[in-house]
């Protein structure tokens, strides 16, 4: 980057590609893979008994990812709820009453910078919660790591806990959102942790037919193959109207 310093537009211009991809991209796999990355590393540091160079490298990995994500975490608070300053909303908000073309009110966060800008793609800016979703599903998924990780001795309260997870955030999505991709996962993810109560507690009861357990089997692949079908099907759609758009 440095040799093109010369050309102060060129420069900018390689400059915002460079942020735009490195945070992205970054942000892409970092985020996407968040269950299985801090569980694995918390389960490393509890777990790292072993003392050899390996197992050193692994544990330094294991304590930076345990770190970023807090980090990263608050950084992405701040930047999503970062609102304009008294005087400049009040600017604002006088240069869009004064226009005839604009009917809302003036918006009161400030811009997401499009190097971070994955993170409300595809939500609305206007609205905390959705504005703050990929947040509320980080911390989801931190909610089922603790129950993974802490209470291990009794799979029926795993499943019970889960279950309750999922069922409230299934509930404020459908309240808040209007994307079937991903109501489709939350609710899937809630009949799987029902029936996962079930065959918890018939692990206590012994109540239900190995008949009926095999049936229940079955449905829960088919529930996964159709969620799994459902995502691909969407996904196929979404791709094709963005091309034609």
């Amino acid at each position: 980057m440095s040799i093109f310093k010369g050309y102060r537009r060129f420069h900018g211009f390689l400059n915002k590609i460079r942020r735009l991809f490195m945070w992205n991209l970054f942000l892409s796999y970092f985020l996407g893979d968040f269950s299985e990355l801090l569980l694995n590393s918390m389960i490393q540091l509890r777990e790292n008994y072993v003392s050899s160079a390996y197992a050193n490298l692994s544990f330094a990995f294991a304590v930076l990812i345990v770190i970023a994500y807090p980090l990263l975490f608050v950084y992405l608070v701040y930047k999503l709820n970062k609102k304009y300053p008294l005087q400049m909303n009040a600017e604002r908000g006088r240069a869009y009453r004064s226009s005839p073309r604009i009917n809302h009110k003036s918006p009161k966060w400030a811009e997401i910078p499009a190097s971070i800008g994955i993170v409300v793609e595809d939500f609305r800016e206007n609205n905390s919660f959705t504005r703050n979703f990929q947040l509320i599903l980080m911390l989801e998924s931190f909610l089922q790591i603790l129950v993974v990780f802490f209470p291990q001795e009794n799979r029926l309260a795993q499943a019970v806990i889960y279950t309750i997870i999922v069922v409230v955030y299934t509930l404020l999505s459908v309240w808040h959102l209007q994307m079937a991709i991903l109501l489709i996962n939350l609710i899937s993810k809630a009949i799987m942790g029902i029936m996962t109560i079930v065959f918890g507690s018939n692990d206590i009861t012994r109540s239900i037919s190995q008949a009926s357990l095999d049936i229940m089997g079955l449905a829960l692949v088919a529930l996964i193959l159709l969620a799994i079908g459902a995502n691909s099907l969407i996904s196929i759609i979404i791709i094709v109207i963005s091309i034609y758009e």
